[in-house]
């Protein structure tokens, strides 16, 4: 695993949410408490540590039943295995309050590392050095 974290750290500096992740078949996370109303930011956190080549996980994300990844490919997004790859995009807590996230499969099982939520726009995030 040493060369998984090595990779990892040269495209992250936070290691730490990519050493756990959720995969399966289909699954949602809902994410309660919001306003109604409110755009909020949606930071997706992903790293294909299983395959070794494209095309051996696809899946598809919706977030609110929109459509935002389709016959997504870690591998190929990330420009190969044990690299880091985040997609953003914006969504509208529900009547409910809640952001609904799903992954739904088109083969292989689907794969999630880390989700960031954050009212909109994106905070801003500078180097310290």
């Amino acid at each position: 695993m040493r060369g998984f974290w090595d990779r990892v750290l040269l495209t992250t500096m936070f290691v730490r949410w990519y050493q756990t992740d959720r995969y399966g078949g289909a699954f949602t996370y809902t994410l309660p408490g919001l306003t109604p109303g409110l755009i909020y930011g949606v930071r997706l956190h992903f790293a294909e540590t299983y395959w070794a080549a494209a095309g051996k996980r696809e899946f598809n994300v919706a977030i609110n039943g929109n459509s935002v990844l389709t016959n997504f490919d870690i591998f190929s997004s990330a420009g190969g295995a044990d690299i880091a790859v985040v997609k953003d995009f914006t969504a509208t807590a529900n009547a409910a309050g809640q952001i609904v996230i799903a992954y739904n499969r088109k083969g292989e099982r689907t794969r999630s590392e880390e989700i960031w939520l954050h009212q909109s726009p994106p905070p801003l995030h500078l180097p310290c050095r």
